[in-house]
């Protein structure tokens, strides 16, 4: 890994105006995390946010969801958000919103799970990621409802759970969901 770091170093370094440059990054931060070696893989993926511009969003979405599935869901947060602000394109922002609120509900902040799912389902009703996006926001209405200690809050975030299951039921094909 260490020479292959090196070799990666030096072709970013003689081709960074080549678009293929920018695929760099993402490349050795993936084979780092491939091989286990997270902490390595991070130093690399924070080159981007170091040099935003230089990134599309399209890239920020792919380390994104490459850091979710390693679980590193802070840093993946934050490559969900810079993908969903500078997204034009509705095949971003969708998974991108939905990144922020899965990921926003593994650091601990329900309530900004569930404003984001809520955004999403707002502004694309018949999304592709609808299933996905009901199974998470029922996540956060139910753990913000648990912590309350008002009843009729309590009731009130229990049932949004509830009216989100029942969504997801409504398009649900694939009898495993």
């Amino acid at each position: 890994p260490d020479e292959a770091n090196k070799v990666f170093d030096k072709l970013a370094a003689d081709y960074k105006d080549a678009p293929e440059a920018k695929d760099v990054v993402f490349v050795q931060a993936s084979s780092l995390l491939e091989l286990g070696q997270k902490e390595k893989a991070l130093e690399v993926f924070k080159r981007m946010l170091d040099n935003e511009r230089s990134f599309s969003p399209q890239q920020f979405l792919r380390a994104a969801k490459y850091l979710y599935e390693a679980k590193d869901f802070e840093t993946a947060l934050k490559f969900f958000q810079k993908a969903r602000a500078n997204a034009q394109a509705r095949e971003v922002w969708e998974p991108a919103t939905l990144g922020v609120g899965q990921c926003s509900f593994e650091t601990g902040n329900a309530a900004e799970a569930a404003k984001a799912i809520e955004e999403l389902m707002a502004k694309y009703p018949t999304s592709a990621y609808t299933v996905e996006a009901c199974f998470a926001s029922a996540k956060a209405y139910a753990d913000i409802g648990s912590k309350l200690t008002d009843e009729k809050a309590k009731i009130l975030e229990f049932n949004k759970a509830v009216k989100a299951m029942n969504r997801a039921r409504q398009v649900i094909r694939d009898p495993e969901q």
